[in-house]
């Protein structure tokens, strides 16, 4: 059996780019179900207050406080994966000589 060779690179910054998208769209939708949690734990609290039950009124609370620092793990998590993309596009980028005048941007992410 003949020895299968790449024709090129496995991690290019086409394919970094298309993940980066796909992590952004995966990581937006996190922190809206965080914050809808967030929104449902907090009309609990309030009509739990309202009526004197503070059991349920501080268990919500809880769960509000765990909703936003979901929301904002994945906001962390996004910006440390984004740090790291781009420098696996930057060693890439010097280690191929062929392609001098591709830069690799936030903006190449965003369109």
């Amino acid at each position: 059996m003949a020895k299968y060779v790449l024709k090129s690179q496995t991690l290019s910054v086409n394919r970094i780019t298309r993940i980066a998208k796909e992590f952004i769209t995966e990581s937006k939708e996190d922190r809206e179900r965080a914050l809808s949690a967030y929104d449902y734990f907090k009309g609990i609290a309030d009509n739990s207050l309202s009526e004197g039950e503070a059991i349920n009124g501080s268990t919500a609370q809880k769960c509000m406080v765990d909703c936003l620092k979901l929301a904002q793990e994945s906001r962390n998590k996004t910006l440390k994966a984004f740090e790291l993309m781009l420098k696996l596009t930057k060693d890439i980028k010097t280690s191929s000589e062929d392609k001098k005048g591709d830069e690799f941007s936030f903006s190449d992410i965003n369109s």
